[in-house]
């Protein structure tokens, strides 16, 4: 059973959360070829004429400023599944500790430990987009 509940509010009858009306594009290619495809489905969405945006999106890939670019008054947020390799990067024996600060949202934890072990370089990605991780 799947459930966004904590288990002491879990019940064997309640159904797993599903996804409604998801739709996605996929390029395999450079964040250039991949714009072209993103927005006529973005337009198929009325994304562009939504209140409120979010877009979720690995910032060193390139994808922010694509985002940033089609949807300027999006608000840019970096999940836990892109900002997680990150952490491998810089401290693959440390992972799983620093995982569980990450999902608490407390990423300027992350980035004392990263500088605490002289990784300031791997800490930067955290600093630059502390405001920005969900």
């Amino acid at each position: 059973m799947s459930s966004l509940l904590p288990p002491a509010q879990q019940r064997e009858d309640q159904p797993e959360a599903v996804c409604h009306a998801m739709h996605y594009t996929a390029v395999f290619g450079t964040i250039e070829q991949f714009a072209p495809a993103v927005w006529p489905l973005a337009v198929d969405q009325n994304v562009p004429y939504a209140g409120r945006v979010t877009v979720v999106a690995d910032e060193s890939a390139g994808t922010g400023n694509l985002a940033a670019d089609l949807f300027p008054a999006s608000t840019p947020s970096v999940d836990w599944y892109h900002a997680t390799p990150h952490l491998a990067d810089a401290a693959p024996r440390r992972t799983h500790p620093l995982k569980d600060l990450l999902i608490k949202d407390e990423a300027w934890n992350i980035i004392a430990a990263l500088h605490q072990a002289d990784l300031a370089h791997h800490a930067a990605y955290f600093e630059a987009h502390r405001s920005r991780i969900v």
